[in-house]
């Protein structure tokens, strides 16, 4: 079965409409943030984050020296001029978390 196609069985059908990457390693993590209009993937130590708003546009990476397990993101209280503050979180294989 081709990557993107739906089952014949299931009466839910849908349709690739993109495909981003590549990636380091497998993808661990999909964590798309509307606020922001982005979404970041992780390949084994690159968060990689993409334009929702424009066509999935790579936008840039996000390098750990560790493996990433898993991704979160949250707003902050507060505001700064204007515009709602998020952190983004990355869970590590050696127990670690780390923000930006």
């Amino acid at each position: 079965e081709e990557v993107g196609s739906s089952s014949s069985s299931s009466s839910f059908h849908c349709s690739l409409t993109h495909t981003l990457g590549p990636h380091t390693g497998w993808v661990r993590a999909c964590l798309p943030v509307k606020d922001l209009g982005l979404l970041f993937t992780v390949g084994c130590n690159f968060i990689k984050i993409w334009n929702i708003d424009d066509d999935f546009r790579h936008l840039g990476d996000l390098r750990v020296n560790r493996d990433i397990l898993c991704l979160a993101a949250g707003p902050v209280v507060g505001e700064e001029a204007g515009r709602i503050l998020f952190l983004l979180f990355a869970g590590l294989a050696d127990g670690t978390i780390v923000t930006w």
